[in-house]
């Protein structure tokens, strides 16, 4: 399932995981003032193919914080893409979160800016990363 950044729940049925809904609103509530206030970076270009990638960016260049959401369309063939996020610090250090899986990353933002942030997903699928700057 991609993570999305909402949910709409019919109260009168029993059959949802709200578990699951329980975590996508902690995500929309972590995410939505970045949504609102960030600056946004399309990573990938516009197009309207089910066989690539959506990558976007947004970032708060006051607070160093921001995230970045990969999204694997349909019909990917590639079950990997590496992005380069825009408002990089060369001489920072960026602390990345992947919180539905509860991964985290410690990146110098020399080497984002060089080698780039890779996003690996099964088809149909998506990951939010949120990060900060140290």
């Amino acid at each position: 399932m991609a993570p999305m950044f909402s949910t709409a729940m019919d109260i009168r049925r029993d059959d949802y995981d709200y578990v699951l809904a329980n975590k996508l609103i902690n995500l929309w509530r972590r995410a939505s003032s970045l949504l609102l206030y960030g600056d946004y970076y399309p990573l990938t270009p516009f197009h309207r193919s089910a066989e690539k990638w959506v990558v976007w960016q947004f970032d708060s260049p006051t607070t160093g914080c921001g995230l970045v959401q990969g999204i694997r369309l349909t019909k990917s063939r590639e079950d990997s893409i590496t992005i380069y996020p825009a408002a990089i610090q060369p001489h920072a250090t960026y602390w990345f979160e992947n919180p539905e899986l509860g991964e985290q990353k410690e990146i110098l933002g020399e080497i984002l800016i060089n080698d780039g942030f890779t996003f690996t997903l099964p088809k149909r699928s998506g990951a939010i990363w949120f990060y900060r700057r140290k």
